[in-house]
């Protein structure tokens, strides 16, 4: 899953298409960008992330993985709880349409 912070000032939604750029080269629409929920995240150094998930139905380009990632799948939205991709909880993973 492509992720990172906010950068000041920036909208989340425009972070979320910013990190689908630099990290898997595709792009993705804000039009298209469906909210799905956030949580909280607490990380190894004791302090709590905000996480944001949003969903897409579409993207263009070519994916192609920057040097964070070495490779990609695409997976049924209940692998991801079985399979631990992401610090998620199933309510976020239930809002993800179908």
């Amino acid at each position: 899953f492509p992720s990172g912070g906010v950068e000041p000032g920036e909208d989340p939604a425009d972070c979320a298409i910013r990190e689908c750029m630099e990290e898997a080269s595709i792009f993705v629409n804000k039009d298209s960008l469906i909210f799905i929920g956030g949580s909280d995240y607490a990380c190894e150094n004791t302090s709590v992330d905000k996480v944001l998930y949003y969903f897409s139905r579409s993207y263009s380009g070519n994916i192609s993985l920057n040097f964070e990632n070495t490779e990609y799948k695409w997976v049924d939205k209940n692998e991801v709880l079985s399979d631990g991709y992401i610090p998620v909880s199933k309510d976020i993973v239930d809002l993800i349409p179908t």
